[in-house]
């Protein structure tokens, strides 16, 4: 008996423009103080599934789980570099983290962003780095 998996998912420039908005929003993070990285990770959550078969499934996929790890490597570090503070190390350490953090997401969401552009989907998109 042979697989058959059914017709194929019907992509259209919606779900291309949607994956671009959702990059652009996440980026837009970086002025906004994660406001917009928030609104992205919502809608990238609420329309996973009208893309689910196409390519842009794992850029939902991958843009959503940069903003989750960002969401809580953020906070991570807050607290951890402000428990640091009470030893002085924290003045150190906290800022040192916080700039490495927003380089990974920044570059993570640009390498992103360039292979939609190309129309080539992420490798692996619940992978840690890219």
């Amino acid at each position: 008996m042979t697989y058959d998996p059914g017709p194929a998912p019907v992509t259209t420039d919606n779900h291309k423009t949607l994956a671009i908005i959702i990059y652009v929003l996440s980026l837009a993070g970086f002025v906004t103080g994660g406001i917009t990285s928030i609104i992205a990770l919502v809608i990238g959550l609420v329309k996973k599934n009208d893309v689910r078969g196409t390519i842009y499934e794992s850029h939902f996929e991958f843009a959503n789980w940069t903003n989750i790890w960002m969401l809580v490597a953020g906070i991570a570090i807050w607290i951890v570099g402000t428990l640091l503070m009470l030893v002085l190390i924290g003045f150190i350490v906290l800022p040192i983290a916080l700039v490495l953090l927003a380089v990974w997401y920044g570059v993570r969401l640009i390498l992103g962003l360039i292979k939609l552009m190309d129309n080539r989907p992420v490798d692996n998109p619940r992978g840690f780095l890219f």
